[in-house]
């Protein structure tokens, strides 16, 4: 059970390291290329996006906090 058990975790962690490589892979490798004002921008409804999800996520946290302490668990 345990050779099974180690032989899965090699294998788990071969194919993360395996895909980890491949996200890191860019067509422009190599090459001297000026990277323009446009690549680096992020629209105003992505940040609003994101800056919601955040809230949602801080609100039910601290829902549950106070789920938490009014139960009177600690």
């Amino acid at each position: 059970m345990d050779k099974y058990i180690i032989t899965l975790y090699v294998i788990l962690v071969v194919g993360t390291v395996q895909c980890l490589g491949q996200l890191n892979f860019t067509p422009n490798w190599g090459k001297r290329m000026a990277v323009t004002q446009d690549e680096c921008k992020i629209g105003g409804e992505a940040i609003i996006y994101i800056l919601s999800t955040i809230e949602n996520g801080i609100k039910k946290i601290m829902e549950c906090e106070k789920l938490r302490t009014s139960s009177g668990l600690q």
